[in-house]
C-alpha cells in the first residue's frame, strides 16, 4: 500500500506548498516483476521520476539497497520540473534489496501547467531578440517577471495559486515559489540552463525560500526575482546573477546536490534546435515542438544523418531500402543512406528503427558526415574520445552520459557544435553542407 511522503512540519509554508502532498491511499498492489534500475540512489530516483513525467507517465519502480532520502528526491525533481505535486510510495521488501514504487500527481489547477508554459513562450518571444547575449536575455526575462508580478503577502496554506508559475506568469500574483518556478519556464524558453533552489532565508524566523541558479556566460550564478521585486515600480538587481558568496549571506541551502543532479539532466537548447530547423537539419514533432527531452530512436538518427549529408527532402526519391520496419516519414532518409551503403540494418529486411541510439552511435553519424573514417580516424567504441578532441562534446557532458541516456537535446547540441568545427578536409560542416549532396557523399 502506498504511503505519503511528507516534509517535517518545521519546513516553511512556501516550500511545503511547492511540494504539496494531497493523496488518497491507493489499494495494495503486487511488487513489480522487474525494477527499473539496480541499487538506485536519490539522484537516479529523481531522474527516473523526471523521465517518467516527461514521457507522460506518473509512476516508477526501482530497487535499492540503502535507505533513501525522499525529501532530497523531491527537491531534485522540483529543481528541474517546477510544478506543485504530490508523491506517494510503496515499499516491497525482498531478501537482497527493497523495491520501491513512487507515484506522482500534479495537484495544480486544471490547465495551469500548460497555460504557464504557453505564457512563458509568449513572453520570451516578445522580449528577446537573436542578438542578445545570455546575460541580456536573463535580464530581460527577470525584469519582465518583476514588473508583471506582485508578491502576495496574504497567501495562506489554502491558496495554491500564488505558489505556482501560473500564478506568477498568468495571474501576476505569487510568493517565492511562484517567482522561482516562473524563472525556470522563462529561461528554458531562452535556452539557458536553470535550476530552482529550495532553502531558507537568513532571517530571525528562518522562513523557507526559493530562488534560482542560472548558467550565465560560463558560470553558475544566482537570481532571486522575489527579492528583486520592488513596489517602487522598477526592478532591483541586488540578487541578479550574483555569485555564491553573495547569495549565501542571506540564503541558506545545500547547493552541491543540485549541481550534481545536472549530470542526470540534459540541458535543452530550443534556440539551437530552432537554428538547426531553419537550416533544414532538425524537425520537431509539431511546429516549434522539438521534444528535446525525449529519447531518439534509430529512425530519427538516420534522419539526422541523411540531413547532415545534405539530403534535399523536397526532391523526389525512389523507395530503394528493403526494410519493412521503417516508418513512412523515414523512407526518404533510409533510401538515401541505403543507396550510398550507409544503412545496413540489423537483418535482411529489418532496420530496428524503434531501437534507441547511444552517444557513440550519434557521434559516429556526425563524424562520418564530417568526413572522418571508421577504423582510420576513430572507432565506434572511441567515438566519444575523438568527439571530445574535436570539440563535439566536453568532459562534463561525457560524465553526464554515464548517468543518463542520450536524448534529442544531446543530438541538437552535438549537431549545432559540429557546424562550426573543422571536418577532415579542413572545411567546417556548415561549409560542406552548402556545397550539396554530391561533394559530401563522394
Amino acid at each position: 500500500m502506498f504511503a505519503f511522503v511528507r516534509r517535517p512540519a518545521s519546513r516553511c509554508l512556501a516550500l511545503l506548498l511547492a511540494l504539496l502532498f494531497v493523496f488518497a491511499l491507493l489499494p495494495s498492489v503486487s511488487p513489480p516483476a522487474r525494477a527499473a534500475a539496480a541499487d538506485v540512489d536519490e539522484y537516479e530516483a529523481a531522474y527516473l521520476l523526471v523521465s517518467a513525467v516527461r514521457a507522460g507517465k506518473s509512476q516508477i519502480s526501482f530497487t535499492h539497497v540503502n535507505d533513501l532520502d525522499y525529501y532530497l528526491v523531491m527537491d531534485l525533481f522540483n529543481a528541474v520540473y517546477p510544478i506543485m505535486f504530490g508523491l506517494a510510495k510503496a515499499d516491497f521488501e525482498r531478501p537482497e534489496a527493497t523495491v520501491t514504487s513512487l507515484r506522482l500527481d500534479v495537484v495544480e489547477g486544471a490547465g495551469w501547467v500548460d497555460r504557464a508554459a504557453e505564457k512563458a513562450k509568449a513572453v520570451a518571444a516578445a522580449v528577446l531578440t537573436p542578438d542578445m547575449s545570455d546575460t541580456r536575455k536573463i535580464r530581460a526575462l527577470h525584469d519582465w517577471l518583476v514588473l508583471h508580478c506582485q508578491y502576495d503577502h496574504s497567501a495562506t496554506e489554502a491558496d495554491m495559486l500564488p505558489f505556482t508559475a501560473y500564478g506568477a506568469l498568468v495571474e501576476g500574483s505569487a510568493v517565492c515559489s511562484g517567482y522561482a518556478n516562473a524563472m525556470v519556464l522563462l529561461l528554458r524558453e531562452a535556452g539557458i540552463p536553470v535550476l530552482r533552489i529550495n532553502g531558507f532565508a537568513y532571517t530571525p524566523d528562518g522562513i523557507g525560500h526559493a530562488w534560482n541558479a542560472v548558467l550565465a556566460e560560463g558560470a553558475w550564478l544566482y537570481v532571486d526575482a522575489t527579492w528583486d521585486d520592488s513596489d517602487a515600480g522598477s526592478p532591483r538587481d541586488t540578487y541578479f546573477l550574483v555569485p555564491e558568496a553573495v547569495i549565501a549571506r542571506e540564503h541558506i541551502t545545500e547547493i552541491p546536490p543540485y549541481f550534481r543532479f545536472l549530470q542526470y539532466v540534459s540541458p535543452a537548447r530550443p534556440d539551437y534546435a530552432a537554428a538547426l530547423a531553419e537550416r533544414g537539419l532538425f524537425k520537431g514533432m509539431a511546429a516549434g515542438d522539438y521534444q528535446l527531452d525525449s529519447l531518439p530512436d534509430s529512425a530519427q538518427g538516420a534522419e539526422m544523418k541523411a540531413r547532415l549529408l545534405g539530403l534535399n527532402e523536397d526532391a523526389p526519391f525512389a523507395l530503394t531500402h528493403p526494410f519493412t520496419d521503417v516508418p513512412a516519414w523515414a523512407d526518404a532518409h533510409l533510401s538515401f543512406l541505403f543507396d550510398r551503403g550507409l544503412a545496413k540494418g540489423t537483418g535482411g529486411t529489418t532496420f530496428s528503427s524503434s531501437t534507441g541510439i547511444t552517444l557513440n552511435d550519434y557521434l559516429t553519424f556526425v563524424l562520418r558526415a564530417m568526413g572522418y573514417k571508421d577504423d582510420v580516424d576513430f572507432t565506434w567504441a572511441k567515438a566519444s574520445d575523438f568527439g571530445k578532441v574535436l570539440g563535439l562534446v566536453t568532459d562534463d557532458q561525457l560524465a553526464a552520459f554515464t548517468a543518463r541516456p542520450f536524448s534529442r537535446a544531446d543530438m541538437v547540441n552535438i549537431t549545432y557544435a559540429a557546424l562550426s568545427l573543422p571536418c577532415a578536409d579542413g572545411q567546417t560542416l556548415s561549409d560542406r553542407l552548402e556545397q550539396g549532396v554530391d561533394s559530401i557523399a563522394a
